[in-house]
């Protein structure tokens, strides 16, 4: 299971309970969202292996700009956002 601090945890139950369904990339995903909605639809995230190969880049010089925290710092800033967007996609009508 995804270890997540307490409120990127509770940010996840609340949209996982609110969704009518959630699509995942992969199982890790769909076990994960599986705890709070039982509609749960795999779709694979499609990678080109002839485009991406680990082994190969791996090789490459890796630069990294900011951070895991940084990029989870400014969700939690449009959060409420987010919230408002996906409800006003999920009314019929």
């Amino acid at each position: 299971m995804m270890r997540l601090a307490a409120s990127a945890r509770r940010l996840c139950e609340e949209t996982g309970q609110d969704c009518d369904a959630v699509i995942c990339g992969n199982t890790f995903l769909a076990d994960h969202f599986g705890q709070w909605n039982k509609n749960i639809t795999i779709i694979p995230t499609a990678v080109d292996t002839e485009r991406f190969n680990p082994a190969l880049d791996a090789q490459k010089e890796l630069l990294i700009v900011g951070s895991e925290r940084a990029v989870t710092s400014v969700l939690y800033m449009i959060e409420s956002a987010l919230r408002a967007f996906w409800r006003g996609c999920l009314k019929p009508g």
